[in-house]
């Protein structure tokens, strides 16, 4: 005789949807605990009357337990962003008065066919020692006209123009480099905005100030040498956009080259002769060029474009004049004039806003 066992209580729909989701807490979670959002993890084992008893509780909000609070991990102390700075601060603004002191032993062209050649050359191969590729016959011809307007036009004629003009005043001139490139822009299809446009009048007027007291030059030849250094450097700048370059370290290794071999090539023409002699302290300045300014400096600032915002890396165009200024002053015991004063906190002013701009229209 079979043994009859009482049949069990089958729970109400509601009752059982509550059960389902009691269960679900455990193997689901998300942001905001609907029973709608749920209802994909327990309507599977679910009786169809649970089914529909879920689908009622819709809108209602489910009593779960508030989620434990997650530890927000502490600010650290990055080393490398410090270093990266002080690297393109203090060492890019140094390189003025470096350049200024080396061309009293080194012609001009001299002093960059050397510098560039050799700095391009140790960073081509670290680059491909840290397993970066060779460049491709386009990317050799692509780095070879930015590379003679970065070095050759830019830091070539900022050297000639140091046989004059003073360090300090200079790095002011060579700070307008992204105010060119503003008015440039349009030739290479980019609209320029109002406020770029004002950043460019604010330039205008600090270099009026600066040519108020002749420290541009006393010859028309030298002030239009040095008002072309920015001018060359945005082209450079802005034709290395509109072209693939070499990745990584490898585009400011081929542009070094391009512009070293250039410099050499155009020194004789120009009447450079090579230095007979060369005293130590020409040859310790040199060194510290090439290694720290070219080798250290760019690959900090490689380094802050990759892991920074944009707007930090691209800070030292307003803060290397400054530098620039007093290091001239306090180590090249240059003059300090008011109005060279009053030049470079316009100027400064000047190229914030219209790096700010840019980044701004970028963001968005």
């Amino acid at each position: 005789m079979a043994i009859l066992r009482p049949a069990r209580a089958r729970p109400r729909p509601r009752e059982a949807a509550r059960i389902c989701l009691a269960r679900s807490r455990r193997v689901c979670s998300f942001p905001r605990p609907r029973a709608a959002r749920i209802l994909r993890c327990v309507t599977t084992n679910a009786p169809d009357s649970a089914q529909h008893a879920v689908a009622r509780l819709h809108d209602q909000a489910l009593p779960l337990p508030a989620p434990a609070p997650t530890a927000t991990p502490e600010a650290r102390f990055d080393w490398r962003l410090v270093a990266a700075l002080a690297a393109v601060y203090l060492i890019w603004s140094s390189t003025y008065l470096g350049m200024k002191v080396a061309i009293a032993t080194f012609p001009p062209f001299v002093l960059g066919s050397l510098r560039f050649t050799l700095a391009g050359a140790l960073l081509l191969g670290w680059h491909l020692m840290r397993g970066g590729r060779l460049p491709t016959r386009s990317e050799l011809v692509a780095a070879l006209p930015v590379g003679l307007l970065l070095f050759v036009g830019g830091n070539g004629f900022v050297a000639i123009a140091q046989l004059e003009v003073a360090s300090g005043v200079t790095a002011i001139v060579a700070s307008t480099t992204p105010l060119w490139a503003a008015l440039i822009a349009p030739l290479f299809g980019e609209r320029a905005r109002p406020a770029e446009w004002v950043g460019v009048v604010l330039g205008v007027v600090g270099v009026a100030l600066l040519g108020a007291r002749s420290e541009l030059g006393s010859s028309f030849g030298m002030v239009l040498v040095l008002l072309l250094a920015p001018v060359a450097w945005a082209l450079g700048s802005l034709l290395a956009r509109k072209h693939t370059q070499a990745p990584g370290l490898g585009a400011p290794a081929l542009h070094m080259l391009a512009g070293g071999l250039g410099m050499l090539v155009l020194s004789p023409l120009i009447g450079e002769t090579w230095p007979t002699s060369i005293s130590a302290e020409a040859w310790g300045i040199f060194a510290y060029l090439v290694i720290f300014g070219s080798l250290v400096a760019f690959t900090a600032f490689n380094w802050l474009l990759r892991n920074t915002r944009p707007s930090l890396a691209l800070s030292y165009s307003y803060v290397n004049p400054v530098l620039a200024v007093l290091l001239g002053v306090g180590l090249g015991q240059e003059p300090l004039y008011e109005t060279t004063i009053a030049a470079t906190l316009i100027l400064v002013v000047a190229v914030a806003v219209v790096i700010r701009t840019s980044l701004h229209h970028r963001r968005r």
